[in-house]
């Protein structure tokens, strides 16, 4: 805010400045436009000096020797600026005409302004200093230079209660002073990111977990963005929208990767199983084999995911044991199915075991690709006795044919 400070007998005048200023976009302060009636002026002056980012005196042969008001703002300007540093502006002297200017404020730079040329060179030398002023405050940003901001926060996701980390690097670029004129007295680093973490805040709420884990940096579904890639389009369009800064860089960390890489290893192969069902009323151990695959993160069981750490061989042990309890107590003849059809059935009955078992205790969504039994002593005796039968019987078969070859010949 700019203060003008004159005398009376010069109000026309000032009025003039008054107008060209706040036309040119500027925050002017002067009383008879900004004290209300019944406001006590003294104290409303004293407080717009200290709000003000520059102090005016408009001088000409009326005020430089005339007591009252002007010299009690001079000296309030005169406090105030006693409390910046010896290279911060605060006064500027203004001569409306030819005059002399008094002793007091004499070692400060002052204009003249007599003509139009004189108050362009007024308006750009304010606009010089706010740009000074503004840059000072902004923790080490320059005009037109690269600053760099680096972002750490955790933010929800679709799923409740499951949160993802992420760090965010932006590389940004100011070019324009006028759009961050209005965090001039604000940390402008604090104020980007808070808006930052605000947006991904919203971002992330619809984004599912396993997304943002399994397609982070590429995804293979058909016209699905991936997260990286969407995040960045989502910052740059916000940012520019916002503080019309330029965007140089955005780069973007995922902070729990061992949880992407410990996926990745879930669902690298097949593993095999192997187990042993004691029927119930049957003394004869069944033997099945089988193999099992990890799909996914069961929709409600990133909590599990997360806090089980188990291996595949973990998983496959523990479905092994599982299914070998279950099993023991389904029927015989189910158990030791004599058709495809039987065989079948009991593969849908232990995928579904498996499956329930899964994701409640690993919080994963796996698929039983297949399960077969192996053939017990029983069997595998009936079978060499079958075969030791049909050999026999070939030998047979051909001895027959050799002796009628020969009666006949």
């Amino acid at each position: 805010m700019i203060f003008l400070s004159y005398a009376r007998e010069d109000k026309n005048r000032v009025l003039k400045l008054f107008n060209n200023l706040i036309e040119n976009g500027f925050e002017v302060w002067i009383d008879i436009r900004n004290i209300l009636p019944g406001q006590k002026w003294s104290l409303e002056i004293e407080k717009a000096i200290h709000n003000s980012s520059l102090f005016l005196i408009c001088l000409t042969k009326n005020s430089i020797d005339k007591r009252g008001v002007i010299q009690k703002e001079i000296r309030l300007a005169l406090e105030y600026q006693s409390k910046l540093l010896d290279s911060d502006i605060f006064i500027i002297p203004c001569r409306l005409e030819e005059c002399e200017i008094p002793d007091k404020i004499s070692e400060y730079q002052g204009v003249d302004l007599f003509n139009d040329e004189d108050m362009l060179f007024l308006v750009n030398a304010i606009r010089s200093i706010e740009t000074i002023k503004l840059l000072s405050k902004l923790d080490s940003i320059e005009l037109n230079k690269n600053f760099q901001i680096e972002i750490l926060s955790e933010y929800p996701t679709k799923l409740y209660a499951i949160f993802v980390k992420m760090t965010i690097i932006l590389v940004l670029m100011i070019d324009d002073i006028e759009s961050i004129k209005p965090y001039a007295n604000k940390n402008l680093k604090k104020v980007i990111s808070d808006f930052i973490i605000e947006e991904l805040t919203q971002f992330m709420h619809h984004i599912d977990p396993e997304r943002f884990y399994l397609r982070f940096h590429f995804s293979h579904v058909a016209d699905e963005m991936s997260i990286e890639n969407e995040i960045k389009m989502l910052l740059k369009n916000k940012l520019t929208e916002k503080f019309n800064f330029k965007v140089i860089n955005i780069v973007i960390k995922q902070i729990d990767t061992d949880l992407t890489q410990r996926f990745e290893s879930l669902i690298s192969s097949a593993t095999k199983l192997e187990f042993k069902v004691s029927p119930l009323n049957s003394g004869e151990e069944l033997v099945y084999e089988g193999e099992f695959i990890v799909e996914s993160v069961w929709e409600d069981g990133w909590h599990s995911f997360m806090t089980r750490n188990a291996s595949l061989d973990e998983i496959g042990n523990a479905i092994e044991r599982y299914l070998s309890s279950k099993l023991s107590n389904m029927p015989v003849d189910t158990l030791r199915y004599n058709d495809i059809r039987k065989l079948h059935q009991l593969k849908d009955i232990s995928e579904k075991i498996v499956q329930e078992y899964v994701e409640k205790q690993f919080g994963l969504s796996v698929q039983l690709l297949y399960l077969t039994r192996a053939r017990t002593q029983l069997e595998t005796f009936n079978l060499t006795q079958n075969k030791e039968h049909e050999k026999i019987k070939q030998q047979i078969y051909r001895k027959a044919g050799q002796l009628i070859e020969s009666v006949y010949l």
